[in-house]
């Protein structure tokens, strides 16, 4: 409704998917009480029992200035409502696109010796130690592949 969808097209949609038939004002109605439902749940503090958030895209041929396929994160603008929630956190992608991602820009013939050395950092007991694989890798494969 809050996105420009008539009153009228979300009963069609509610009375296919569902079989219950809403009049456009029934679903005018119900959209004025739920408004102030979600607002509220936006504006509500985080409980501290949350420490981790996981996001996700994916990647869809979209004809913008160029005929490339973009990312579609499914929560948009999270990064920065984070942000100012949590001044301190720390981003991370995720690990099978991170190296889904090296796989893409090695050669074949290289991609099982980078992803053995890669996943080793991940491996580790302890920061020290994978800050040290960290550094060995980047040794390794930073020179024939930079842009990875």
């Amino acid at each position: 409704y809050s996105k420009g969808v008539t009153t009228r097209e979300i009963a069609d949609l509610i009375e296919k998917i569902y079989g219950s038939h809403y009049s456009a004002g029934q679903v005018s109605n119900i959209s004025k009480q739920m408004v102030p439902k979600i607002e509220a749940y936006h504006k509500r503090s985080l409980s501290d029992k949350f420490f981790c958030v996981y996001l996700d895209a994916t990647y869809l041929p979209l004809r913008r200035q160029t005929f490339e396929r973009e990312a579609v994160y499914i929560a948009i603008g999270m990064k920065q409502a984070l942000v100012a929630a949590y001044p301190k956190a720390h981003f991370q992608r995720c690990m099978v696109h991170v190296m889904r991602n090296i796989c893409a820009k090695v050669r074949v013939d290289d991609r099982e010796a980078v992803m053995n050395d890669f996943k080793q950092i991940h491996q580790q007991t302890n920061k020290a130690d994978a800050v040290k694989i960290l550094h060995d890798f980047y040794a390794k494969w930073g020179k024939l592949y930079s842009h990875v």
